[in-house]
């Protein structure tokens, strides 16, 4: 099960008037990431969460993609796949998703999961210890969607032994 379908979000903040800011899933082997321009009632900024992203509200108002046009493309690509994400953070990023589901009116087409729910405990152990490694590496940009759900599926594909590395 290596052709997985992986998400990562990233948000505004940590806090309850948080939204999604930026999405990176990879579905049937292809990547695809939007920048979300802000709707007009998401206003919460948190600046220590954009010194982790390293993305400026003032990027997302200029260059950011439609909520709704987000949503719906989302959906779009899901609705060919098998409809089911998977994220080392499921809460949270289905959670966010949520937020822009919500804040456009739209019904989403698929569900977010925990990733870990794939792997037995010693793979779960591994996919953890390989996560840190591969965050330490340098090859990964922390905190942005695209980089992270890279980050996410070498660990999965390490994890399961599907790469002949651990």
């Amino acid at each position: 099960m290596s052709g997985i379908n992986i998400v990562d979000v990233e948000a505004s903040g940590l806090h309850p008037e948080s939204y999604p800011i930026e999405i990176a899933v990879l579905v049937d082997g292809r990547m695809h990431a939007w920048l979300i321009a802000p709707e007009p009632e998401w206003t919460y900024w948190d600046e220590t969460a954009e010194g982790m992203h390293g993305i400026a509200r003032k990027e997302l108002i200029d260059t950011g993609i439609d909520a709704l046009q987000v949503a719906r493309e989302l959906n779009d690509v899901l609705e060919r796949s098998n409809g089911t994400l998977y994220s080392d953070a499921a809460p949270w990023d289905g959670e966010w998703i949520g937020i822009l589901f919500d804040a456009v009116g739209l019904q989403r087409s698929f569900q977010v999961l925990q990733i870990e729910r794939l792997m037995t405990e010693a793979q779960r152990s591994a996919f953890h210890e390989i996560s840190e490694s591969l965050a330490a590496s340098g090859d990964y940009r922390a905190h942005r969607a695209e980089s992270d759900v890279r980050m996410i599926h070498a660990a999965y594909r390490r994890a399961l032994g599907l790469d002949g590395r651990r």
